[in-house]
């Protein structure tokens, strides 16, 4: 997993099994990996 911060946008990238996702959002970085790990299970 790839979290990085672009023009005031958190952005985080992740990949299960064969499928690659992004998300862009203006969440806080606690959040968005919350939202993420919420997302895999």
């Amino acid at each position: 997993m790839l979290l990085t911060n672009q023009q005031g946008y958190n952005v985080v990238l992740w990949k299960d099994r064969e499928i690659a996702y992004s998300l862009v959002s203006d969440l806080e970085e606690q959040d968005i990996l919350e939202l993420v790990s919420a997302s895999g299970r």
